[in-house]
């Protein structure tokens, strides 16, 4: 079957757990291609300043969401899981999926956070070309990663709107404003959702990936320390667990 042999796409779900306006779900359902969901709890970024185990705690509640919306179209039982999840440093995770069976492409947004995320991106996209792997990052703000400001002598005697950087910028600008709202991500989809949930969606039992486990197991490093007492007692002690649970 589809599902047994040939090549996948990985949608890799960062900071979008959702169905609606998900456009890399949308190209991975319209392609006809086998597919996974993949969502990684990655100790470098969860070891970040910024995260603390509510901020996990929100995610794990949307991922549940996202599991029992994905089981009402595909007419599923309860305790069937859809989403490949793992604690997993991002291109060891991609490796292993890689190794198990061969990805075509790599869908995702792109995503636009702090220095730590960006340097895990660079290391992805380096990981994916040396694969040979397409990874397609759709924009979903009116950041230009990566864009630098041009510093020449010529540029600085113009104006801003005569810089390249700035002419590159306003016309991802209007680009991204003139880009519809993907509505339904299966529309597109051959057969419709459930077919592409039944018959192409490579599940979490046949990936096998390593240190797989069920979202609810795994939470953030509390690395607030500076957090409330009432934080402190509810997360069990920042700090008091690498990755306290969220149940």
């Amino acid at each position: 079957t589809a599902l047994c042999s040939g090549v996948m796409d990985v949608v890799w779900l960062k900071r979008d757990v959702r169905l609606h306006d998900h456009l890399p779900l949308a190209m991975a359902a319209a392609s006809g291609r086998p597919f996974a969901l993949l969502f990684l709890y990655e100790p470098d970024q969860l070891s970040h300043e910024s995260v603390h185990g509510s901020h996990i705690a929100f995610v794990n509640e949307g991922l549940e969401e996202l599991e029992e919306r994905l089981r009402k179209f595909a007419g599923g039982g309860e305790a069937e899981r859809f989403i490949v999840t793992a604690c997993l440093e991002a291109t060891e995770a991609l490796a292993a999926l890689h190794a198990r069976r061969p990805i075509a492409r790599l869908l995702s947004h792109q995503e636009t956070g702090h220095g730590v995320s960006f340097a895990r991106d660079r290391r992805v996209a380096k990981w994916c070309r040396t694969n040979g792997l397409e990874w397609h990052q759709v924009p979903q703000s009116a950041i230009v990663r990566g864009l630098r400001a041009d510093t020449s002598l010529e540029t600085a005697a113009g104006t801003r709107a005569e810089t390249l950087w700035y002419a590159t910028w306003a016309a991802h600008l209007e680009s991204f404003l003139q880009a519809d709202a993907v509505e339904d991500p299966f529309a597109s989809a051959p057969g419709g959702a459930r077919a592409a949930l039944i018959e192409r969606l490579v599940r979490p039992a046949v990936v096998g990936l390593p240190m797989q486990l069920r979202h609810r197991d795994c939470g953030g490093e509390a690395a607030d320390s500076r957090g409330s007492s009432a934080s402190s007692s509810r997360e069990g002690g920042a700090g008091e667990e690498r990755f306290p649970s969220a149940t």
